[in-house]
């Protein structure tokens, strides 16, 4: 009889221990279904999916790359996880055009290697949940590497975080066609914008003054613009209409201005001298 009782507690132990367990209600049936990068990993998501309702033990997970970065969570969810997405993203994703708020911030750039990885879900004293491992994830700025839910796929990007919540960015460059500012016309405006974002960097690459597309707005981007003066742009993606010039005399005033701020900018052209009461001088 004693032996019986000891054996009862010790079942009964048993299964409280198990019941309070963090394999109960963990992360085990989450799964990453997800992954966004762009060209140089600066803006990366990756996105969970979870097919139970009551997978809220994360605090002790970790998301582990085998590029070695490793993002533990910081604590538990609340709520049904029946169906549910979580998405974690670096610092930059969230002010990009077509973002959604991510649930966790990864702790850096390039998380991943879009070039090929494997990515797990870790507790340390559970082991791995799961992992997905990948030759590449797309770098075009719009196409994501998606698992729904068994070999990857590439589609459009759509992040979607706990609540619900869904975007998609577009990241991809734009055809450049020198027109800087936008205004439908390659004219002496787009110098302008030009000459003020000198020696800037470009992003995405191609984007603002950044006419060759090199990343950095430079001299390469003034002779791609001076190449195209008075070009119609079409529209976004449209391209060009070469030789489509305004009338004469625009285009000589046009010309004229564009000279005369091309030789002030390599400190040839002429300047008013103030103790000569504003008369032109060299």
């Amino acid at each position: 009889m004693h032996r019986c009782r000891s054996l009862i507690a010790l079942s009964a132990g048993i299964l409280a221990l198990l019941a309070n367990s963090p394999s109960q209600a963990f992360f085990h049936a989450w799964v990453f279904s997800e992954f966004f990068s762009d060209a140089d990993g600066g803006v990366q998501f990756i996105e969970m999916f979870s097919s139970l309702s009551t997978e809220t033990q994360a605090a002790g997970a970790e998301i582990r790359t085998d590029s070695g970065n490793v993002f533990p969570f910081p604590g538990n969810l609340s709520g049904n996880t029946l169906n549910k997405r979580l998405l974690l993203a670096t610092p930059d994703f969230e002010s990009q055009p077509g973002a959604v708020t991510p649930d966790f911030i990864l702790p850096t750039t390039d998380f991943f290697e879009p070039g090929g990885d494997r990515i797990r879900l870790f507790h340390p004293s559970l082991g791995e949940f799961h992992s997905r491992t990948f030759a590449s994830v797309p770098t075009d700025g719009v196409m994501s590497l998606n698992f729904p839910p068994a070999s990857g796929e590439a589609l459009i990007n759509s992040p979607t975080n706990f609540a619900g919540e869904a975007g998609s960015v577009n990241l991809m460059a734009p055809s450049p066609t020198g027109d800087y500012n936008g205004n439908g016309i390659v004219d002496a405006a787009d110098y302008v914008v030009w000459r003020k974002t000198l020696d800037q960097p470009a992003s995405p690459a191609g984007s603002g003054a950044d006419g060759d597309g090199d990343g950095t707005i430079g001299t390469g981007d003034y002779d791609f613009w001076a190449a195209r003066f008075g070009d119609i742009v079409l529209g976004a993606g449209g391209g060009n209409v070469s030789g489509a010039v305004p009338e004469p005399a625009s285009f000589v005033l046009l010309l004229v201005g564009m000279l005369v701020v091309k030789l002030r900018f390599l400190g040839l052209g002429p300047r008013r001298d103030p103790a000569l009461g504003g008369v032109l001088r060299r």
